[in-house]
């Protein structure tokens, strides 16, 4: 097999790579408080790992994590 195909043929074999806060936040070139600030919004990292691609569809769905919930408000009366 030539050099070439074969790096085609193994890139499709992709297993995920599974990181830590510190290695998601490299990928995602922002700071390790963002991906924090991630998982306080909801976003689960299995063992304090998880994949590029499970954060990208959680960023996609949730676009601001940074951004703390309002907290409840009592009525005033």
């Amino acid at each position: 097999e030539p050099k070439a195909e074969r790096s085609m043929i193994e890139s499709t074999d992709h297993q995920p790579e599974f990181l830590s806060a510190k290695e998601l936040a490299m990928k995602l070139k922002r700071s390790v408080w963002y991906v924090y600030a991630m998982r306080r919004q909801g976003f689960r990292m299995i063992g304090g790992r998880t994949t590029v691609e499970a954060a990208m569809i959680w960023l996609e769905r949730n676009p601001h994590p940074h951004q703390r919930k309002p907290k409840n408000l009592k009525a005033t009366q």
